[in-house]
């Protein structure tokens, strides 16, 4: 930083996640940006500004960068896989688009990891496979065994799903966020649900035999298991007796 660029007009740097700099390096930094030099250009990228020195806040032009909506998402995917000639189902890029949960990088990525592991056209069940997710059907059994009042079924396919490597903090989140699309449909807020036409039609049968007051019952369980630390087999918990018997509880909607 001391030395004036040879060539072009300023020296640009770039540094990620800067939240991570030691106190020792944020001092360095500091004393620069208490005099930056005229050719010298700083970017700071981070997710927690929190962290940051406000004495370093306070020399910086901040931009908050909102989150990418779903939608948005998916429409660049389909301009990608559309110029780059890649046959897809439009279901798997609507899994995808919601993968990526509102980053347009993380998106691509998965789709870069779908191209190189599907044989020919991309279908649903290659990103299933990729990202080791539950399929919604699977989240649907689950919801339907409630209503149902069938709590058994609902540890046996549990069960079922760990044995066979499927992700447990995807099927804890899935479900969870289900229960909250069926919240937002219970609500009469279609508008704001991002769900294929099968899975609306799915939705709208399950929330009309719960209560608003069931479905928000159902949440807290889910929200419990997914913020559980992530050092932890969630699995294990899953598992765990009685942790089962307050889930078999939570089930009865008697």
């Amino acid at each position: 930083a001391r030395f004036s660029p040879a060539k072009a007009r300023f020296k640009i740097y770039i540094i990620d996640e800067v939240h991570m700099l030691t106190n020792p390096a944020f001092n360095a930094l500091l004393k620069i940006l208490e005099e930056p030099p005229p050719y010298i250009i700083f970017i700071f990228a981070t997710t927690d500004p929190h962290k940051l020195l406000p004495t370093i806040i306070s020399r910086c032009q901040r931009f908050d960068l909102r989150k990418i909506p779903t939608p948005k998402i998916l429409t660049r995917l389909q301009q990608i896989v559309e110029k780059e000639k890649i046959s897809t189902d439009k279901e798997a890029l609507t899994l995808i688009a919601e993968e990526a949960e509102n980053s347009m990088r993380d998106g691509e990525k998965i789709l870069d990891q779908t191209v190189s592991y599907a044989e020919g056209k991309i279908t649903e069940k290659d990103v299933v496979d990729i990202l080791g997710i539950v399929e919604k059907r699977y989240i649907f059994q689950l919801t339907q065994n409630i209503l149902e009042k069938n709590p058994l079924a609902n540890i046996e396919l549990i069960n079922q799903l760990l044995e066979e490597g499927r992700d447990p903090n995807w099927l804890i989140r899935g479900w969870r966020k289900w229960f909250r699309d069926l919240v937002i449909l219970k609500m009469g807020g279609n508008s704001f649900l991002f769900l294929s036409p099968s899975e609306k039609k799915e939705a709208e049968k399950q929330s009309s035999l719960f209560t608003l007051a069931q479905l928000i019952h159902f949440i807290s369980p889910c929200i419990f298991l997914e913020n559980i630390p992530r050092f932890l087999d969630i699995s294990l918990v899953i598992n765990n007796d009685n942790i089962v018997r307050n889930i078999a509880r939570s089930l009865d909607i008697s």
